[in-house]
Protein backbone atom coordinates (compact mmCIF):
# COMPACT_ATOMS: atom_id res chain seq x y z
CA UNK A 1 0.00 0.00 0.00
CA UNK A 2 1.30 3.44 -0.91
CA UNK A 3 1.56 6.20 1.67
CA UNK A 4 1.73 9.96 1.36
CA UNK A 5 2.53 12.72 3.79
CA UNK A 6 0.17 15.65 4.14
CA UNK A 7 0.91 19.17 5.33
CA UNK A 8 -0.06 18.20 8.89
CA UNK A 9 2.76 15.59 8.93
CA UNK A 10 0.20 12.82 9.35
CA UNK A 11 0.74 9.72 7.24
CA UNK A 12 -2.19 9.09 4.91
CA UNK A 13 -2.71 5.94 2.87
CA UNK A 14 -3.68 6.25 -0.77
CA UNK A 15 -7.15 4.94 -1.50
CA UNK A 16 -7.28 1.45 -2.95
CA UNK A 17 -10.00 -1.00 -3.81
CA UNK A 18 -11.13 -3.63 -6.26
CA UNK A 19 -10.25 -3.34 -9.94
CA UNK A 20 -12.86 -4.20 -12.54
CA UNK A 21 -12.71 -5.45 -16.13
CA UNK A 22 -13.15 -1.88 -17.44
CA UNK A 23 -9.95 -0.60 -15.78
CA UNK A 24 -11.95 1.03 -13.01
CA UNK A 25 -11.57 0.94 -9.24
CA UNK A 26 -14.23 0.51 -6.57
CA UNK A 27 -12.72 2.23 -3.54
CA UNK A 28 -12.70 0.49 -0.16
CA UNK A 29 -14.70 2.95 1.97
CA UNK A 30 -12.98 1.69 5.13
CA UNK A 31 -9.83 3.47 3.91
CA UNK A 32 -11.34 6.98 3.83
CA UNK A 33 -9.19 9.42 5.82
CA UNK A 34 -10.39 10.46 9.28
CA UNK A 35 -10.83 14.19 8.60
CA UNK A 36 -12.08 16.26 5.68
CA UNK A 37 -8.68 17.92 5.28
CA UNK A 38 -6.90 14.57 5.19
CA UNK A 39 -9.52 13.14 2.81
CA UNK A 40 -9.03 16.00 0.37
CA UNK A 41 -5.28 15.36 0.22
CA UNK A 42 -5.83 11.59 0.12
CA UNK A 43 -8.28 11.83 -2.77
CA UNK A 44 -6.11 14.27 -4.72
CA UNK A 45 -3.04 12.02 -4.44
CA UNK A 46 -5.07 8.86 -5.17
CA UNK A 47 -6.54 10.42 -8.31
CA UNK A 48 -3.05 11.31 -9.51
CA UNK A 49 -1.90 7.72 -8.97
CA UNK A 50 -4.96 6.38 -10.81
CA UNK A 51 -4.33 8.75 -13.73
CA UNK A 52 -0.79 7.43 -14.00
CA UNK A 53 -2.21 3.89 -13.98
CA UNK A 54 -4.65 4.97 -16.72
CA UNK A 55 -7.71 4.03 -14.67
CA UNK A 56 -10.92 4.80 -16.56
CA UNK A 57 -13.40 5.15 -13.71
CA UNK A 58 -13.48 5.39 -9.94
CA UNK A 59 -16.44 4.29 -7.85
CA UNK A 60 -16.47 5.99 -4.45
CA UNK A 61 -19.10 5.13 -1.82
CA UNK A 62 -19.37 7.62 1.03
CA UNK A 63 -21.13 6.41 4.21
CA UNK A 64 -24.01 8.56 5.46
CA UNK A 65 -22.08 9.36 8.63
CA UNK A 66 -19.33 10.90 6.44
CA UNK A 67 -21.45 13.13 4.16
CA UNK A 68 -19.10 16.06 4.83
CA UNK A 69 -16.81 14.37 2.28
CA UNK A 70 -19.31 14.72 -0.60
CA UNK A 71 -18.41 18.34 -1.52
CA UNK A 72 -14.73 17.39 -1.54
CA UNK A 73 -15.37 14.49 -3.92
CA UNK A 74 -17.50 16.78 -6.11
CA UNK A 75 -14.64 19.30 -6.21
CA UNK A 76 -12.55 16.60 -7.91
CA UNK A 77 -15.26 15.79 -10.46
CA UNK A 78 -17.25 13.05 -8.77
CA UNK A 79 -21.01 13.13 -9.33
CA UNK A 80 -23.73 11.49 -7.27
CA UNK A 81 -24.84 8.33 -9.03
CA UNK A 82 -27.18 6.59 -6.62
CA UNK A 83 -27.83 6.12 -2.93
CA UNK A 84 -28.49 3.15 -0.69
CA UNK A 85 -29.66 3.10 2.94
CA UNK A 86 -26.08 3.22 4.27
CA UNK A 87 -24.14 5.19 1.63
CA UNK A 88 -24.36 7.72 -1.16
Amino acid sequence: MTHIENHEDIEIKLLTGHSDIYSGVTVDKKLLAKTSTQFERQLEQSLEAWRQEKRRGIWLSIPYDRTELIPIAQKFGFVLHHAKPDYV
